[in-house]
């Protein structure tokens, strides 16, 4: 019996070693530098609420048609998505894409990106010249928004 104790304290011993000793071990995510000098809201505040603002706004402009310019998701890509050294923008599914980062690290899927563009407004009105709505990802991501609404297509 006392054998089998040892094998199994040698064995917790053996996990516990694999098990950063402090919190600074873990690595934290790689985040991209904003284009802007400061954030509509604190960072801190960003970091955890954002979702939430996202939501609240999203409910004031379906709903209430209240739109606002600063605090959109459109605001937020003209600031935090960049051009890579290509040229192109990363796609919403690369790591190097600016919400990416921190979302894979807390193990988070974003949706936004499969019906709204992740490209800032600049392009966002190059797409609109070239035919696209520019706050969607497509033009049938617009469509079938005006259709559930009860819309004309």
């Amino acid at each position: 019996m006392a054998a089998f104790r040892q094998i199994i304290l040698a064995m917790l011993l053996a996990l516990l070693a694999t098990v950063p000793a402090v919190a600074g071990d873990v690595p934290t995510p790689v985040i991209p530098a904003a284009k802007g000098t400061h954030c509509v809201r604190p960072v801190a505040w960003m970091r955890k609420n954002h979702m939430r603002l996202l939501m609240q706004l999203r409910d004031a402009a379906v709903h209430e048609g209240i739109r606002s310019r600063q605090e959109s998701l459109p605001g937020c890509m003209n600031c935090h998505v960049s051009k890579q050294a290509d040229g192109t923008y990363p796609a919403a599914t690369s790591p190097k894409f600016f919400c990416n980062a921190c979302h894979a690290y807390a193990g988070v899927s974003i949706d936004c990106f499969s019906c709204h563009t992740n490209r800032p407004a600049a392009d966002s009105a190059k797409a609109a010249e070239a035919g696209r709505a520019p706050l969607f990802a497509s033009r049938a991501a617009a469509a079938s928004l005006t259709r559930d609404a009860g819309g004309a297509p």
